[in-house]
């Protein structure tokens, strides 16, 4: 099912580098320590955006890469967003019915993903643009909120139009990859 290509490609180890950072950043904001939690921030972000940019320029994208790539996002932004509720120290306040539907939408693709997978379809994992617009909204969003705290500089005041329009763009990506992925398995059939 997947062609055999290196694991330790540099686009992998980018990719694999947003999982191992993820416990150290939920760390860094559940205690408060939101200077560190942006670094973290900064460095996952520049990661997602760079493992894909490695893989084309060496070409070594890889299936391996494919399928791990989104994984790692889900894990590092819910990962992120099941700290910023917890945390006894708040920057901010993230609605907990706003990080419920990050995770269930999060879970509900990896779980659609491994079942077509388990079911012997090869199809395309590819992030889509909506993906793409709902992970950059969610990052940078929560990057400016904690670079506002650091440096005390509050330029924009984040409520609740902020979370909605970020509901409406990770509910609208959901829905995006569920039928994309729906009319993919129906050519298959």
């Amino acid at each position: 099912m997947f062609k055999a290509t290196p694991f330790l490609t540099i686009a992998n180890i980018l990719t694999l580098f947003r999982i191992v950072v993820t416990p150290f950043l939920m760390y860094a904001v559940y205690s408060g320590n939101y200077y560190n939690a942006f670094i973290l921030m900064i460095m996952g972000g520049l990661s997602d955006l760079f493992d894909g940019v490695a893989a084309r320029y060496f070409q070594d994208a890889s299936d391996l890469g494919e399928l791990f790539d989104p994984i790692a996002d889900k894990v590092f932004l819910s990962g992120l967003c099941i700290a910023l509720v917890v945390t006894p120290y708040p920057l901010f306040l993230i609605p907990t019915w706003f990080v419920m539907l990050v995770v269930v939408r999060d879970l509900c693709l990896l779980w659609a993903g491994f079942f077509i997978l388990k079911n012997g379809f090869r199809v395309s994992l590819a992030p889509s643009f909506w993906g793409k617009v709902s992970t950059a909204l969610l990052m940078s969003g929560i990057s400016l909120l904690c670079f506002q705290y650091i440096t005390s500089w509050h330029v924009i005041q984040f409520g609740t139009p902020f979370w909605i329009m970020c509901a409406f763009c990770n509910v609208g990506s959901g829905l995006h990859y569920f039928i994309r992925g729906f009319l993919m398995l129906l050519k298959r059939a």
